[in-house]
């Protein structure tokens, strides 16, 4: 049994939960190759992954277009496997109105994709200032702030609940072991 994760990430939060994931899966014996949106044109096949696992970050409401290309090419091959999808938001670490919203992104960007994964769930982001260009820096301090958040940029924030994705992983490779 061999699972691939396949992750997008623009600033690095999105790839440290896809890790998080992988060794998870992997301390459950499973191999897991763990492949960047950079690298997608390796991946030729899904032929020796009986598991398919995705993420995806949500920037100014859109999804990666690498990922859903993927999605679309790969549709026919990831609906006879067991599958999942991840998306990271700064907005599921905020109210339960800006997680709903984020999660309406999530299942909005599925269902363009005409994909249902078996699993799904959304994970709060980061903050990562120090990481934006002066642009992106300057508008997610305005975003941020209407919503009374974290407006440092001296520094970088994390908000990911790593026992959410302990959790996620966790239930993910169980059901794949028990309909193994």
């Amino acid at each position: 049994m061999k699972t691939l994760i396949l992750v997008h990430s623009k600033f690095g939060q999105t790839k440290k939960i896809a890790e998080r994931i992988a060794a998870c899966i992997s301390e459950s014996g499973i191999a897991v190759d763990l492949v960047s949106a950079e690298k997608v044109h390796e991946v030729k096949s899904l032929d020796g992954y009986e598991d398919v696992l995705i993420g995806a970050p949500i920037y100014f409401t859109r999804h990666s277009k690498v990922i859903a290309r993927f999605i679309r090419d790969y549709r026919l091959e990831l609906s006879n496997r067991r599958t999942g999808f991840f998306s990271v938001s700064l907005s599921a670490a905020g109210t339960s109105e800006q997680c709903r919203d984020a999660i309406t992104c999530m299942d909005r960007y599925l269902q363009t994709a005409g994909w249902a994964p078996t699993f799904k769930t959304i994970f709060a982001g980061g903050l990562p200032y120090q990481e934006y260009g002066w642009l992106t820096r300057f508008l997610m301090k305005r975003i941020v702030r209407k919503s009374g958040g974290d407006i440092d940029t001296t520094r970088n924030y994390e908000y990911t609940k790593w026992q959410m994705v302990d959790q996620f992983a966790e239930h993910f490779t169980n059901k794949m072991a028990v309909s193994a």
